[in-house]
């Protein structure tokens, strides 16, 4: 997928879902095209090999559908213990660093 696809906001109650493909993907647009129509979102923009599509985030077949288009990856979260170990960790090497123990 292109570095263009993403899902943004569209309103308070809806998503968009831009679909921006590498190249000419004439084929693939047809495909991704009927799948999410037939899911129930919205043609909100159409170009030869892309198009932007408005969907309810509260659909499961819709969301889920829009994540796999565009190749959404969950952002991992860091637990509030995770990151304060790493605090400290980086508190350290920050110290032996001006103590000058490590040589950059």
């Amino acid at each position: 997928m292109g570095k263009g696809s993403n899902i943004s906001d569209y309103s308070d109650e809806e998503l968009a879902m831009c679909w921006l493909p590498e190249g000419k993907r004439t084929g693939l647009w047809n495909l991704t095209r009927v799948k999410c129509l037939a899911a129930g979102m919205r043609l909100h923009q159409e170009g030869d090999c892309e198009g932007i599509f408005v969907f309810d985030p509260v659909d499961p077949k819709q969301a889920r559908l829009a994540i796999k288009s565009v190749k959404a990856k969950a952002k991992r979260q860091m637990t509030p213990e995770r990151r304060a170990a790493l605090s400290i960790t980086l508190i350290k090497a920050r110290k032996v660093c001006q103590e000058g123990l490590v040589s950059v």
